[in-house]
């Protein structure tokens, strides 16, 4: 009862843990550019191409309003190179050491500051959803994704009540689809996905490419080991 619950940790029965896949779980691949993964390649064209036309367009304007400092002898010029740093620098957010002293450029960089501001939170969301996707290496959960499948060989230990199990439920015609193909893929494949005992199963897993069918409890305590 619930009295008892507060005093006493009490385990999952050990014959409703039911059949548990062991994988290796898959190295990621090292990418000096996976910062640009979560944007389209078009889509990082258009930033590099919208960072260059604002900063033209500001330095042209510089050029052509009587409010600007381009002639001022006594302090730095916003030229090309100025206006350039600008557009770049608002864009990772960090600010330039110019600004545009006229109106219209302070309109335009207004603006950019806006355009900025969305695309650093879009790549913000889509970065922390690509390294999520990244975790989620193992995509193998259920016994119907394995049975699905043909890229992974599958197995468990020759001669077991598993092997025997899995042979019943593959005849029995009330029993889901999935055991059939799991049991025919078994008992067809050459060279067999059987092995003879669990740790001939676990040098498997290591090896890679392949999936050991076992009892939950065990797979799991030897997950947690390794």
């Amino acid at each position: 009862n619930y009295e008892r619950q507060l005093a006493v940790s009490f385990v999952t029965s050990y014959m409703d843990y039911g059949v548990g896949i062991l994988m290796r779980k898959p190295e990621a691949e090292p990418n000096i550019f996976g910062f640009l993964n979560p944007l389209e390649e078009r889509v990082w064209v258009c930033i590099a191409v919208s960072t260059f036309a604002v900063g033209l367009v500001l330095y042209v304007l510089n050029r052509l309003s009587p409010y600007s400092n381009f002639n001022d002898k006594d302090e730095h010029p916003f030229n090309f190179t100025n206006s350039m740093w600008f557009a770049l620098a608002s864009l990772m957010q960090q600010g330039g050491d110019r600004t545009p002293h006229f109106l219209s450029g302070r309109i335009i960089g207004t603006f950019w500051w806006f355009f900025t501001l969305i695309v650093i939170a879009t790549y913000t969301a889509n970065l922390a959803a690509f390294l999520t996707v990244n975790r989620m290496a193992n995509q193998i959960e259920t016994l119907t994704d394995l049975a699905d499948q043909t890229d992974i060989a599958y197995g468990t230990k020759a001669g077991s009540s598993l092997e025997i199990m899995f042979k019943s439920k593959a005849n029995d015609k009330d029993e889901e689809p999935h055991y059939e193909r799991l049991w025919n893929y078994m008992s067809q494949t050459q060279p067999s996905p059987l092995v003879p005992s669990l740790i001939d199963g676990y040098d498997m897993v290591d090896q890679g490419n392949y999936a050991f069918m076992w009892d939950y409890a065990v797979l799991q305590y030897k997950a947690k080991r390794n």
